[in-house]
């Protein structure tokens, strides 16, 4: 889904611009950590805004801020509301109009480039080195940039003197001798028993811990396990996406690409490009599959325990703030006219004591991190490094 900016209070937007939401999806608000920025001066959006949720097919987006509505289609979604975004809704975020289109729908809006230039000279130049840059493409866009452009005819050759063929390697008679049973529409045949179906079974049992024995494996239920393995990918990746918009909120530090070590279901963008990355060509500076399972569930778990204790800092600081011996100091001295009458003070805390809700509630929804960051991300900073430093000592006891 792509959301284009066309109009700023209520005047149409000559340089539109367009930010594409892939799986899970991303946030929108005047803050620059938001996927989608939307500068206002005028605070009339709030730093975190709303957030579009998609699963590559659905979209839905959602209100979360308890300052500004969200209109879709003229319907306002209040906070907490959402609502389903399908291609040419219009979007209206405090004094901007958004327009929904599909992937590729503004495209067709631009001048057409000649194929020529869109091809490129030779196929190796045209795949990506970058591996993020590789998944984030098509199948059909990386079967098209697999294939040259036309070239003029280069001269043949000069002959040379036949040469007496050399017999290829075991390892690659066996995989030519599948691929030309594969061609002839005939089954490749146990070339070598790592092929068999068996041995494959087989394999796949060891891997997660099974035994043929305990049931009978068919056709149907081995799709299971790959649909199993699907879900899992993406259950992933959605929850460590979440953890990454709550990151972003209270100004955690964030997961970046580094030269190696880089776990695929945090930077790839949804769980069918982990497991193509997990199972396809190798590309350096990744993690092994089961590495890079291990480390998302270890932070998955470290989050959940650090958001407990952020949670309980943010809420005794809110306490503090509202005791009321911090509303008495913050009212100064007893005035002579409050000593004779004691209820005029009370009338003036209760006051002072409205005035200061009203003002904490506008804060939080304006910048949480402001109001109660530095509580909240202490104590989960803490806990996170307190759990990591407990499994290293687990692991260190074990070796």
């Amino acid at each position: 889904m792509q959301l284009t900016v066309i109009e700023y209070a209520g005047k149409p937007v000559k340089s539109k611009t367009t930010v594409e939401f892939r799986p899970p999806g991303g946030t929108i608000g005047r803050n620059a950590d938001n996927q989608l920025v939307l500068p206002d001066e005028t605070r009339q959006i709030s730093r975190l805004q709303a957030l579009l949720q998609t699963d590559g097919t659905r979209c839905v987006l959602r209100n979360l801020s308890s300052v500004s509505v969200v209109q879709v289609n003229d319907t306002p979604l209040a906070c907490e509301q959402e609502r389903p975004v399908q291609a040419g809704d219009a979007i209206r975020i405090g004094p901007y109009v958004l327009r929904a289109d599909t992937h590729g729908e503004t495209a067709n809006h631009e001048d057409e480039v000649p194929r020529e230039r869109r091809e490129p000279a030779a196929g190796v130049q045209a795949i990506p080195t970058d591996p993020l840059a590789l998944f984030a493409s098509t199948a059909d866009e990386l079967s098209h940039a697999a294939r040259p452009a036309a070239a003029k005819p280069i001269a043949a050759p000069a002959p040379q003197a036949p040469q007496t063929p050399q017999p290829p390697p075991p390892a690659i008679q066996a995989h030519a001798s599948t691929r030309e049973a594969s061609r002839a529409g005939t089954p490749p045949g146990a070339t070598t028993d790592r092929q068999s179906a068996d041995a494959l079974l087989a394999a796949f049992l060891r891997g997660a811990g099974l035994d043929k024995a305990t049931c009978d494996w068919s056709t149907e239920q081995l799709e299971t396990a790959g649909q199993l393995l699907a879900l899992f990918a993406n259950g992933t990746v959605e929850l460590l996406s979440s953890r990454s918009i709550l990151k972003r909120e209270v100004k955690a530090d964030m997961t970046v690409l580094l030269d190696r070590e880089n776990n695929p279901l945090k930077l790839l963008p949804d769980g069918s490009a982990a497991l193509r990355q997990m199972f396809g060509l190798p590309f350096p500076g990744f993690m092994p599959p089961a590495s890079a399972v291990e480390d998302a569930f270890h932070d998955l778990h470290a989050h959940h325990i650090a958001m407990v204790a952020g949670m309980r800092a943010a809420l005794i600081d809110l306490l503090t703030r509202f005791s009321p011996e911090q509303i008495d100091n913050r009212a100064g001295p007893r005035q002579w006219h409050e000593q004779m009458l004691p209820l005029a003070r009370q009338a003036n805390l209760w006051s002072r004591y409205a005035s200061l809700h009203r003002d904490m509630v506008l804060a939080v929804e304006d910048d949480f991190s402001a109001v109660f960051g530095k509580a909240f991300l202490r104590a989960y900073d803490e806990e996170v490094k307190h759990y990591h430093a407990q499994r290293r000592g687990r692991g260190a006891a074990e070796t």
